[in-house]
């Protein structure tokens, strides 16, 4: 059975972040002599400069815990990440890291080196480019925020580490795995490449931030902080995931990362493999949490993807708010297939060609003033009713 470190966290005070995470990775099987003279790769969520507040991001004091665990006992951590659009500079600057990285002195990747991982059992996609200092650990530990996502209706510990891969090449695969089924595929596919590359010579743990999480419109600034207080941890990223999703009382079977990921034998996805320590499920009374709104059935929303006019009749839209956008045109930047244009007078938000638009929503992930919503198609209504 693969063990999973549930535990619940209200606050996120560095003694008590660091004394429960340091008791789930003994729970799970990591010695404090597992870091002595290690490289530590810590891969936190930072999706873009965000308020902490605003939950966007791994919290800076989950992740100075991580450090100081790390440091205290030999080993020595690296920054792994690589937000989509916006510089890391920017994206640690707004959210605390900073002041983190130039204290204890962490080396950050450069978002520029990369090695090549393969997945000789993929379902579709076998090489990817991810970062470097993945290959150079001895440790890897994944540190992600627990949120709601448009795309894969949930991104924790799977999702997160599509943050080892550089920068505006994410563009570049939402272009490639178009609708919701094929990214969550996709992700697999990633995530079986890291496991088949590096599983087998040093350790790769999961560690998520769910102290306060997301809900609704996420994994952006259009999703709702909400407090779940838990953290969970463990070395089969699928469980983990399973696990946050039953805390809240998401539907797993609505996550294909977490279905077709157990599946594929890639993890687990059921109460009778997975042995959770430190807590139990019923210690958790999340009420009311609200999912994404994916409004149809995906198996609709993929078909309907191929066929322009079905897409923009079924399909939700991403739609900027007037009054709302500055017109930073971040969207227009990080667009992957370039349907996104310059305002034109007298609207002042950014002109989408619908035509183009892939439903990706990563300038909804990528707004700063969650000014993008999702507009429904004039025609899911009758899918509702069906």
């Amino acid at each position: 059975m693969k063990k999973v470190f549930l535990t619940g966290c209200d606050e996120y005070d560095r003694a008590t972040l660091r004394k429960k995470i340091e008791t789930g990775l003994a729970d799970i099987g990591i010695a404090p002599d597992d870091f002595k003279n290690a490289r530590v790769a810590l891969k936190p969520n930072l999706l873009n400069a965000s308020p902490v507040e605003k939950a966007v991001v791994t919290h800076p004091e989950f992740f100075r815990a991580l450090v100081d665990t790390v440091k205290s006992y030999g080993g020595a951590p690296v920054l792994v990440e690589s937000p989509a659009f916006q510089s890391l500079e920017k994206v640690v600057s707004k959210t605390g890291y900073d002041a983190i990285i130039r204290d204890e002195r962490i080396p950050v990747w450069n978002n520029r080196d990369t090695v090549v991982a393969h997945n000789p059992s993929a379902r579709k996609y076998r090489r990817f480019e991810i970062a470097a200092p993945l290959a150079d650990a001895d440790i890897i530990i994944n540190l992600p925020k627990f949120k709601t996502h448009e795309i894969t209706y949930i991104t924790a510990a799977v999702k997160n580490l599509f943050g080892v891969i550089p920068g505006l090449n994410k563009s570049q695969w939402h272009v490639r795995a178009k609708t919701k089924s094929e990214f969550s595929e996709f992700l697999l596919d990633l995530y079986g490449a890291i496991m088949s590359e590096f599983s087998a010579s040093k350790k790769i743990v999961h560690i998520a931030d769910a102290v306060i999480g997301m809900e609704g419109a996420g994994p952006g600034a259009s999703g709702t902080p909400r407090h779940i207080g838990a953290i969970v941890a463990g070395v089969d990223a699928i469980a983990v995931d399973f696990v946050l999703a039953a805390i809240v009382g998401i539907d797993s079977a609505k996550v294909t990362t977490i279905t077709s990921g157990a599946a594929r034998g890639l993890g687990s996805a059921s109460f009778d493999d997975i042995d959770i320590c430190g807590g139990r499920i019923s210690d958790f009374s999340i009420k009311g949490f609200q999912p994404p709104k994916t409004g149809i059935a995906d198996v609709v929303k993929n078909w309907s993807l191929e066929r322009d006019i079905m897409k923009n009749l079924l399909v939700e839209r991403p739609f900027p708010v007037e009054g709302t956008c500055t017109l930073c045109y971040q969207c227009k930047k990080i667009c992957p297939v370039g349907a996104i244009g310059m305002a034109d007078a007298p609207r002042r938000v950014p002109l989408y060609d619908y035509s183009k638009c892939i439903r990706c929503y990563c300038c909804m992930e990528i707004c700063p003033e969650a000014a993008i919503r999702l507009k429904r198609g004039k025609l899911q209504w009758l899918m509702d009713r069906a």
